[in-house]
């Protein structure tokens, strides 16, 4: 589906989204929000997920390339809910802004916004409905944030590792949110700046 195709078809944008992520990342996406791979799972409705430039940054800048991200002017309930609402997949990012691959009425395309661009063009649809990416089985099954059992299994293998508890910490503390996802979601033994930082 190249950029300027024929669309997915009316009001098919989330059937378009659901197919590109399946393709990316081998799973189903489904269509609520506040499951395990929902990255604002945790974030208040309300202002909290308002489509502000602020809050757009906020949360592009911490999600994973190929990661769907939901906007609705109605959070509740499944993808149906709502008068406006639309799906699209990140496949860019820099720090001015980001682009997302999309199918609408007339086409399918890749745009890039900055995020005033992005908080301009979707303010109507009023929230971030949900922005979802896969997590390992083992975040699911104990229903906390990637964050916390990240941390939790890196303390434990450095500690390993270097025999120092506050070796493990403070690497930690140096390790930033794409190395971490990158390490969760690619399986890798350890995060490269853990491998690389001296014992």
């Amino acid at each position: 589906h190249p950029d300027g195709g024929r669309s997915y078809g009316k009001n098919n944008c989330w059937a378009f989204a659901a197919m590109v992520y399946k393709t990316i990342w081998g799973q189903s996406l489904s269509c609520y929000r506040g499951t395990a791979d929902d990255f604002l799972r945790d974030v208040p409705t309300g202002k909290d997920r308002a489509i502000t430039a602020k809050n757009t940054k906020l949360f592009v800048e911490q999600i994973p390339i190929g990661a769907n991200i939901r906007v609705a002017d109605n959070i509740n309930g499944g993808d149906s809910n709502g008068h406006n609402k639309h799906s699209q997949i990140l496949v860019q990012k820099d720090e001015s802004g980001f682009t997302v691959y999309e199918s609408v009425d007339k086409m399918v395309r890749i745009r890039y916004y900055t995020w005033q661009q992005y908080a301009a063009k979707y303010e109507k649809y009023k929230y971030f409905k949900y922005i979802k990416f896969p997590v390992p089985k083992v975040i699911q099954e104990k229903e906390i944030l990637p964050k916390e059992i990240f941390k939790e299994t890196l303390t434990e293998k450095l500690d390993i590792k270097s025999g120092n508890i506050s070796s493990a910490q403070s690497t930690i503390k140096k390790i930033t949110f794409d190395q971490w996802s990158e390490w969760l979601l690619v399986g890798s033994p350890l995060p490269v700046i853990a491998i690389e930082t001296p014992h």
